[in-house]
C-alpha cells in the first residue's frame, strides 16, 4: 500500500510549551493541555490561539496546580483525569476546564504500588489502565549480594488497571518486553543501575481506544489483539510487513557499528570525551531480536474512528493505520520533527519540537 502525507494543517498554537506536554481534545475541536515545565493547565479553543488558565502555580488553592500533576487522560464524557504524583489523588477536570473534584489516593491493603502509576486512559467500566512500574534492578538482587553484575531484564510487562472505588489493581493483559539489562553496582551502604543500550528493542505495543478498548500490537507476528474491559479477546489477521531475518552476524555487526559509533562520538567532541559514552553499557548480540521489528514499540494511539496507528521502524514518521478487523487501510506520513499526540472526529493532532519548545497542530487525517 503506498504512503501518503497526512492532510493538511488547520491550527496552530500561537505560543510554545515545555516538553513533555500532553493534551486530551475536547469536543468542538477544544484541547485541554498539561505542561509540567510551566507548572499549568490550559484549555484552549479549537484555533489554538487562545488558552484558559486552568491551574498553575500561583493562582488560588481552588486552581492550584502543585508540583507533581502528570498523566493527562479522558475520563466520561468530556471530562479528563489528570493525577498528582506527590499525593496519588485524581484530580477530574470537567468540560469547561474546572476542577470538579478530586478522588483521593487508595491507603491500606489496596495502595498496592509504591509509586502512582501513569494514567493512559480510563476503560468506560470503572477502571484507569496503566502500565507496569519499570523493574526495579536492585530489588531482584539477594540481600547479600556486594559488587556488580549485569543483569538481564524480564521478557514480559504488564498492563494494569486500577477500578477507582475499591481501588484494586489487577493484570488485564501482558506484554512481549523489549530485551533489556543493567549494570548494577551494590555496595554495603547502597547502590545503583546504568540502562544497556539496545539499538533494536523489539516489543508489543498497545493504545486504549476511548470505548474502553485495548489494542495491543504483537510484535512477534504483527497482529493486533483487541481487549475488551471485561477480558474478552478478539485477534486479528496478521499486518502484511517485509521480515528481514538477522543471522547472529548480522546482530554482531550491529552491535560493533554501535560502539564504534559512539567510540567516534567521544573522541571528536571538542569539550573532550563525552562522559556518559565512555561509560555506556551495552546489551549482548544475542539480545537483538531474529528479526527486524516491523514497528517501533511506544507510539500506538487509537484514532476517533477505533483505527490503531502504529508507527513503522523506519526513519520516517509512517503510521500503519489498522482497522478492528486487522486490514491495513492507510499508511500516512506525518512531518518531519513532530509526535502524534491526540485525535479528534477526521482530526489528528500533533507536537512539533522545536528549538524553543512544543508547539501543538491540528491536521486532518485526509
Amino acid at each position: 500500500m503506498p504512503i501518503r502525507p497526512i492532510g493538511a494543517i488547520v491550527a496552530t498554537s500561537a505560543d510554545s510549551m515545555s516538553t513533555g506536554v500532553s493534551i486530551r481534545p475536547l469536543t468542538g475541536g477544544r484541547v485541554l493541555v498539561n505542561d509540567p515545565g510551566t507548572h499549568r493547565l490550559v484549555l484552549f479553543d479549537s484555533t489554538l490561539q487562545h488558552g484558559t488558565v486552568v491551574a498553575d502555580t500561583t493562582s488560588r488553592t481552588a486552581k492550584s496546580y502543585g508540583d507533581g500533576l502528570f498523566g493527562l487522560t479522558w475520563f466520561t464524557g468530556d471530562s479528563s483525569l489528570i493525577r498528582d504524583r506527590l499525593t496519588g489523588a485524581f484530580l477530574v477536570i470537567d468540560p469547561a476546564g474546572t476542577i470538579a473534584r478530586i478522588i483521593p489516593a487508595p491507603g491500606g491493603p489496596h495502595a498496592v504500588l509504591d509509586r502512582p502509576p501513569d494514567p493512559r486512559g480510563y476503560d468506560q467500566a470503572g477502571h484507569v489502565v496503566f502500565p507496569a512500574p519499570p523493574t526495579y534492578f536492585l530489588g531482584l538482587l539477594s540481600r547479600d549480594f556486594v559488587g556488580d553484575t549485569l543483569m538481564r531484564g524480564p521478557d514480559s510487562a504488564a498492563i494494569l488497571r486500577e477500578d477507582l472505588v475499591t481501588r484494586r489493581v489487577d493484570t488485564i493483559a501482558m506484554l512481549q518486553a523489549p530485551r533489556v539489562r543493567q549494570a548494577v553496582t551494590r555496595r554495603v551502604n547502597g547502590g545503583r543501575g546504568k540502562p544497556a543500550l539496545n539499538p533494536m528493542p523489539s516489543s508489543d505495543d498497545w493504545a486504549l481506544a476511548g470505548d474502553g478498548t485495548i489494542a495491543v500490537v504483537r510484535v512477534r507476528d504483527y497482529h493486533v489483539d483487541w481487549i475488551r474491559p471485561d477480558g474478552h479477546v478478539t485477534s486479528t489477521p496478521k499486518v502484511p510487513a517485509d521480515w528481514l531475518r538477522l543471522s547472529d552476524s548480522a546482530k554482531a555487526a550491529i552491535m560493533d557499528s554501535v560502539r564504534a559509533r559512539d567510540s567516534t562520538l567521544a573522541a571528536t567532541r571538542d569539550d573532550g570525551p563525552a562522559p556518559l559514552v565512555e561509560r555506556r553499557v551495552y546489551v549482548e548480540p544475542a539480545d537483538l531480536p531474529d528479526y527486524r521489528p516491523p514497528f517501533l514499540s511506544g507510539f500506538a494511539r487509537v484514532d476517533a474512528e477505533g483505527n490503531v496507528w502504529v508507527r513503522e521502524n523506519r526513519s520516517e514518521l509512517v503510521y500503519d493505520i489498522v482497522d478492528r478487523n486487522g486490514a491495513l487501510v492507510d499508511r500516512v506520513r506525518l512531518p518531519g520533527g513532530t509526535t502524534l499526540a491526540g485525535f479528534g472526529p477526521g482530526l489528528a493532532y500533533l507536537m512539533a519540537h522545536t528549538e524553543h519548545g512544543v508547539r501543538i497542530s491540528t491536521a486532518r487525517i485526509r
